[in-house]
């Protein structure tokens, strides 16, 4: 008998007189696939003809059921015959919208409530809008009989509206929405400042800034400045909430830097205070050399004092060691000391000083192609070395670092002419000049046209030019001089050397009170006393006549001047 939705009543007599139980089966209506649902004792039973009744509550609203049940003896193991089927039909009701719905928020937490309603429901569904009810998405399901969802997770200060209804799957019904109910999660406090700041210089061009999350948790990442004067911040980097410490690089030697960090949290776009500011002084500035020459190979520098002997003043490592890469020499900051570059396919890696470190400028300028020819100067007459490339007569300069196209492109020379550059008329400014086999064609402005100066020297092929030289024309002569080989063989290392950063070139010096072996000129070279300037040319270019050098000619490792 269907007493309700959730209740159907099984009644008999009993009609046994040694049972112990009475087994229940289950079975869908006219499934005859049949499955035990209860045991039930028959202790307190008065025996024959006794009325006996079982209540069943774990079934579906929607279906049709047949019953069945026979009596069993336990100590004996033994079992009566069933007893015919008998069917149930239940019918389900309406579902009733979820009742007293109510919300109660935290920061990152919103908790729903309500008053289960219904009998027959399998669930509840929860639904969620972030933009005041316009637009829904479900949620959860919670099971049948709750009264309590916490929805986690959220965002401080975010609003969030919610609706709930009542589900019976196995018959697809739905009750009514409540109604909507809406919140919003309450402020967080601030992330905590970062702690324990330190700064420490490691090195003339680099400080380590290190410190400690202030909040584990609460942090996405953490905003770092830097500051000259304590006064002016300027941020230099962003790094997630796992690093903890940096290295601040391609700074200033002999400079106090300051440094402090916030810590940010990006569910509710907020910031830290800032840390307690911290500072460190980067080591002296290494001393200028004077009279500097210097070589340059696969990644490694050497600069010698020109006025002394031996081993050089300064080697050191910068740059990459693929081969390729031509270096460039000129005062970048314009604080009156060379600093050293790179220039390989239209990138150039620049550094103020010529030590080991990083580059603290770098850029590209010019097509990212190979065959062009890095070349410096002081293009406007500003103090500051500049940098430009020349390739088959076509030349492209800048008068700012990082270059970028401010000077418009020019032709001067045709290929196989070497570029060069120096103050010819001693304005201040830097020109162009080209180069080849004993004729120098120069221009007073770096525009196109015929040269303003051009002479030459009968001298053979082979020979380079020195770029940047500040002499004028009145001393110019001097660079066509071709030394003979010295007495004393010159040290195999500048040839030769294969370093690593941490390794120093050996060299053998000269020994004390050895006279500097004297300088002879060979015969093929003529003076320039008797060399005759040649007058101002037009295009095609005029071709000097070349003198071969004698078979033992030297052999000239290309130089580096500053």
């Amino acid at each position: 008998q269907v007493l309700s939705e959730i209740d159907i009543q099984l009644a008999w007599t009993d009609a046994s007189i040694d049972e112990t139980h009475w087994l229940i089966e289950r079975s869908l209506a006219g499934q005859n696939d049949w499955t035990q649902i209860a045991s039930v004792p028959t202790t307190n039973e008065p025996g024959t003809g006794a009325a006996v009744a079982y209540h069943d509550t774990a079934f579906l609203c929607s279906q049709s059921y047949d019953y069945r049940l026979r009596a069993y003896n336990e100590p004996g193991d033994y079992y009566s015959i069933y007893t015919p089927p008998a069917s149930a039909t239940p019918t389900c009701p309406p579902l009733n919208p979820p009742g007293s719905f109510g919300l109660t928020a935290a920061q990152r937490q919103i908790d729903l409530t309500w008053i289960d309603s219904n009998t027959t429901e399998t669930g509840y569904a929860v639904e969620h809008s972030t933009n005041g009810g316009t637009t829904w998405q479900w949620l959860t399901t919670v099971p049948a009989n709750s009264q309590l969802f916490s929805h986690i997770g959220l965002t401080c200060g975010t609003a969030h509206s919610y609706r709930v209804r009542a589900l019976r799957s196995h018959d697809s019904t739905f009750s009514g929405y409540t109604p909507v109910e809406s919140a919003s999660t309450l402020l967080c406090p601030p992330p905590v400042a970062p702690t324990n700041p330190a700064a420490t210089a490691l090195s003339r061009s680099t400080i380590q800034f290190s410190w400690t999350e202030g909040d584990p948790g609460q942090t996405t990442n953490f905003h770092l400045e830097r500051s000259t004067n304590g006064t002016n911040w300027m941020e230099f980097a962003v790094v997630p909430v796992n690093v903890t410490s940096v290295v601040d690089s391609n700074l200033n030697c002999v400079q106090t830097y300051h440094y402090r960090a916030r810590s940010y949290r990006a569910e509710d776009n907020s910031y830290s205070l800032y840390s307690t500011p911290v500072s460190a002084t980067t080591p002296v500035c290494p001393a200028p050399v004077s009279h500097t020459v210097g070589l340059y190979r696969s990644g490694v520098w050497q600069f010698w004092d020109s006025t002394q002997t031996g081993q050089p003043t300064i080697v050191f490592t910068f740059g990459p060691k693929e081969p390729g890469w031509a270096p460039v020499i000129g005062d970048w900051d314009g604080d009156g000391v060379d600093g050293i570059g790179l220039y390989k396919n239209g990138l150039w890696l620049l550094r103020h000083t010529p030590t080991q470190g990083q580059p603290q400028i770098s850029f590209n300028f010019g097509p990212a192609e190979a065959g062009w020819q890095p070349i410096a100067g002081d293009w406007d007459g500003g103090g500051t070395t500049a940098v430009g490339l020349y390739k088959d007569g076509l030349w492209l300069l800048s008068n700012h670092l990082p270059a970028i196209a401010d000077v418009p492109p020019f032709a001067l020379g045709q290929s196989g002419w070497m570029p060069v550059a120096g103050d010819w008329n001693e304005d201040g400014r830097e020109t162009a000049g080209i180069y080849k086999d004993g004729l120098w064609l120069l221009r007073d402005t770096n525009t196109a046209g015929l040269p303003d100066v051009s002479f030459g020297f009968s001298i053979s092929a082979g020979w380079y030019p020195v770029s940047i030289y500040e002499g004028g024309l009145g001393g110019l002569t001097i660079l066509a001089m071709e030394p003979a080989a010295p007495t004393q063989p010159a040290p195999t290392a500048a040839s030769t050397l294969e370093v690593t950063a941490e390794t120093s070139p050996t060299f053998t010096p000269e020994p004390e009170g050895t006279e500097k072996p004297a300088i002879e000129v060979t015969e093929e070279v003529i003076p320039t006393s008797t060399a005759t300037p040649e007058p101002s040319t037009s295009t095609p270019l005029p071709e000097a006549t070349a003198t071969p050098l004698a078979p033992d000619e030297p052999e000239i490792t290309e130089a580096v001047e500053g």
